[in-house]
Protein backbone atom coordinates (compact mmCIF):
# COMPACT_ATOMS: atom_id res chain seq x y z
CA UNK A 1 0.00 0.00 0.00
CA UNK A 2 1.40 3.20 -0.52
CA UNK A 3 0.51 7.06 -1.11
CA UNK A 4 -1.26 7.75 -4.38
CA UNK A 5 0.07 11.10 -5.91
CA UNK A 6 -2.60 12.91 -7.69
CA UNK A 7 -3.35 16.61 -8.60
CA UNK A 8 -6.52 19.10 -8.02
CA UNK A 9 -8.05 21.72 -10.29
CA UNK A 10 -5.57 24.05 -8.96
CA UNK A 11 -2.40 21.64 -10.25
CA UNK A 12 -1.70 20.99 -6.70
CA UNK A 13 0.04 17.64 -6.04
CA UNK A 14 -2.06 15.78 -3.40
CA UNK A 15 -1.33 12.76 -1.43
CA UNK A 16 -3.43 9.83 0.20
CA UNK A 17 -4.78 6.72 0.59
CA UNK A 18 -7.52 4.98 -1.61
CA UNK A 19 -10.92 4.29 -0.09
CA UNK A 20 -9.52 0.20 -0.63
CA UNK A 21 -6.81 0.53 1.04
CA UNK A 22 -8.79 2.38 4.16
CA UNK A 23 -11.26 -0.26 3.98
CA UNK A 24 -8.69 -3.08 4.26
CA UNK A 25 -7.01 -1.61 7.44
CA UNK A 26 -10.20 -1.52 8.98
CA UNK A 27 -11.08 -5.36 8.09
CA UNK A 28 -7.80 -5.92 9.58
CA UNK A 29 -7.75 -4.26 12.78
CA UNK A 30 -11.22 -5.73 13.40
CA UNK A 31 -10.32 -9.61 12.61
CA UNK A 32 -6.92 -8.87 16.01
CA UNK A 33 -9.44 -6.92 18.25
CA UNK A 34 -11.92 -10.07 18.14
CA UNK A 35 -9.38 -12.46 18.13
CA UNK A 36 -8.27 -10.30 21.68
CA UNK A 37 -11.47 -10.32 22.90
CA UNK A 38 -11.99 -14.25 22.43
CA UNK A 39 -9.01 -14.43 24.07
CA UNK A 40 -9.80 -12.26 27.03
CA UNK A 41 -13.07 -13.83 27.36
CA UNK A 42 -11.06 -17.18 27.95
CA UNK A 43 -8.89 -15.69 30.74
CA UNK A 44 -11.82 -14.45 32.47
CA UNK A 45 -13.80 -17.71 32.75
CA UNK A 46 -10.44 -19.37 33.94
CA UNK A 47 -10.58 -17.09 36.56
CA UNK A 48 -13.81 -17.13 37.42
CA UNK A 49 -13.51 -21.14 37.95
CA UNK A 50 -10.36 -20.47 40.04
CA UNK A 51 -12.24 -18.65 42.26
CA UNK A 52 -15.57 -21.45 42.24
CA UNK A 53 -12.72 -23.67 43.30
CA UNK A 54 -11.58 -21.26 46.05
CA UNK A 55 -15.31 -20.15 47.54
CA UNK A 56 -15.33 -24.30 47.38
CA UNK A 57 -12.13 -24.87 49.84
CA UNK A 58 -13.33 -21.76 51.83
CA UNK A 59 -16.87 -23.52 52.11
CA UNK A 60 -14.97 -26.73 52.87
CA UNK A 61 -13.10 -25.01 55.92
CA UNK A 62 -16.39 -23.44 57.51
CA UNK A 63 -18.22 -26.27 57.32
CA UNK A 64 -15.70 -28.19 58.97
CA UNK A 65 -15.33 -25.28 61.44
CA UNK A 66 -19.11 -25.50 62.30
CA UNK A 67 -18.76 -29.23 62.58
CA UNK A 68 -16.54 -28.94 65.00
CA UNK A 69 -17.74 -26.37 66.87
CA UNK A 70 -21.70 -27.74 67.08
CA UNK A 71 -21.31 -31.85 65.51
CA UNK A 72 -23.54 -31.36 62.99
CA UNK A 73 -23.10 -30.47 58.85
CA UNK A 74 -26.28 -28.61 59.50
CA UNK A 75 -28.90 -31.72 58.49
CA UNK A 76 -32.12 -31.84 59.59
CA UNK A 77 -32.58 -33.12 63.28
CA UNK A 78 -28.82 -32.66 64.16
CA UNK A 79 -28.95 -29.19 64.68
CA UNK A 80 -31.54 -26.94 66.41
CA UNK A 81 -29.41 -23.47 65.58
CA UNK A 82 -29.83 -23.70 61.96
CA UNK A 83 -32.70 -25.18 60.03
CA UNK A 84 -31.25 -23.92 56.65
CA UNK A 85 -31.28 -25.60 53.03
CA UNK A 86 -34.56 -27.41 51.47
CA UNK A 87 -37.09 -28.12 53.88
CA UNK A 88 -34.54 -27.36 56.41
CA UNK A 89 -32.61 -30.22 56.08
CA UNK A 90 -28.94 -29.05 55.13
CA UNK A 91 -28.86 -30.09 51.33
CA UNK A 92 -29.40 -28.03 48.13
CA UNK A 93 -28.17 -24.50 47.39
CA UNK A 94 -25.75 -23.00 49.35
CA UNK A 95 -27.19 -19.56 49.50
CA UNK A 96 -30.64 -19.61 48.81
CA UNK A 97 -33.32 -19.24 51.52
CA UNK A 98 -35.81 -21.80 51.16
CA UNK A 99 -39.29 -20.70 51.69
CA UNK A 100 -39.60 -24.11 54.15
CA UNK A 101 -36.42 -22.76 56.03
CA UNK A 102 -35.76 -19.33 57.96
CA UNK A 103 -32.35 -19.05 56.65
CA UNK A 104 -29.28 -20.31 53.69
CA UNK A 105 -26.85 -22.43 54.75
CA UNK A 106 -24.04 -19.35 54.22
CA UNK A 107 -26.19 -17.48 56.56
CA UNK A 108 -25.94 -20.41 59.06
CA UNK A 109 -22.36 -20.12 59.23
CA UNK A 110 -22.28 -16.39 59.08
CA UNK A 111 -24.59 -16.41 62.97
CA UNK A 112 -22.39 -18.96 63.99
CA UNK A 113 -19.32 -16.55 63.40
CA UNK A 114 -17.43 -18.96 61.21
CA UNK A 115 -17.93 -16.85 58.06
CA UNK A 116 -17.52 -13.38 58.19
CA UNK A 117 -19.38 -12.15 54.70
CA UNK A 118 -21.69 -14.69 52.30
CA UNK A 119 -19.82 -16.73 49.83
CA UNK A 120 -21.32 -16.15 46.16
CA UNK A 121 -20.94 -17.67 42.97
CA UNK A 122 -18.42 -14.93 40.68
CA UNK A 123 -21.43 -14.82 37.96
CA UNK A 124 -24.17 -13.45 41.37
CA UNK A 125 -26.01 -16.81 40.73
CA UNK A 126 -27.14 -18.40 43.89
CA UNK A 127 -29.86 -21.19 42.54
CA UNK A 128 -31.37 -22.21 39.27
CA UNK A 129 -32.17 -21.07 37.00
CA UNK A 130 -28.19 -20.03 37.07
CA UNK A 131 -26.29 -21.69 35.61
CA UNK A 132 -23.65 -21.16 38.25
CA UNK A 133 -24.21 -21.48 42.03
CA UNK A 134 -23.34 -23.60 44.49
CA UNK A 135 -24.73 -26.69 46.27
CA UNK A 136 -24.37 -28.85 49.37
CA UNK A 137 -25.35 -32.58 50.17
CA UNK A 138 -25.02 -34.21 52.93
CA UNK A 139 -25.77 -38.15 52.34
CA UNK A 140 -24.57 -41.89 53.30
CA UNK A 141 -21.98 -43.74 51.47
CA UNK A 142 -20.82 -47.31 53.20
CA UNK A 143 -22.74 -46.57 56.22
CA UNK A 144 -21.16 -43.34 57.09
CA UNK A 145 -22.19 -39.70 56.55
CA UNK A 146 -20.73 -37.71 53.97
CA UNK A 147 -20.64 -34.35 52.49
CA UNK A 148 -20.23 -32.79 49.10
CA UNK A 149 -19.92 -29.14 48.13
CA UNK A 150 -20.52 -28.68 44.19
CA UNK A 151 -19.98 -26.09 41.84
CA UNK A 152 -19.97 -26.12 37.80
CA UNK A 153 -17.02 -24.96 36.45
CA UNK A 154 -16.96 -23.15 32.66
CA UNK A 155 -14.05 -24.79 31.71
CA UNK A 156 -15.39 -28.23 32.88
CA UNK A 157 -14.82 -30.24 35.65
CA UNK A 158 -12.79 -33.29 36.19
CA UNK A 159 -13.65 -37.01 34.03
CA UNK A 160 -15.56 -39.53 35.48
CA UNK A 161 -16.91 -37.27 38.35
CA UNK A 162 -19.79 -38.62 39.69
CA UNK A 163 -18.87 -42.23 40.05
CA UNK A 164 -17.95 -41.37 43.59
CA UNK A 165 -20.66 -39.14 44.64
CA UNK A 166 -24.04 -39.98 46.00
CA UNK A 167 -26.00 -37.21 44.44
CA UNK A 168 -26.06 -38.55 40.76
CA UNK A 169 -29.27 -35.63 40.30
CA UNK A 170 -26.28 -32.83 41.31
CA UNK A 171 -25.24 -33.36 37.95
CA UNK A 172 -27.86 -34.03 35.60
CA UNK A 173 -30.18 -32.03 36.87
CA UNK A 174 -28.30 -28.95 38.17
CA UNK A 175 -25.44 -29.55 35.76
CA UNK A 176 -22.40 -29.54 38.42
CA UNK A 177 -18.98 -30.60 37.11
CA UNK A 178 -16.91 -29.96 40.26
CA UNK A 179 -16.79 -31.06 43.48
CA UNK A 180 -15.11 -31.33 46.56
CA UNK A 181 -15.58 -33.64 49.39
CA UNK A 182 -15.73 -32.22 52.60
CA UNK A 183 -14.74 -34.76 55.24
Amino acid sequence: MGQNKYKNKKNKLLTGFTLVEMLVVLAIISLLSSIVFVGVQGFKAKARDSRRISDLNQIRLALIMYNTAYNSWIETNTDDRCDAGSGGGGNGWFNFDYSGAPISMAQCLINAGILSTEIIDPSGGIRAPSLYFYMKYTCSESGQRVTYIYARLEGGGTGDLWTSTCCASCDTSYGMNYYVKVQ
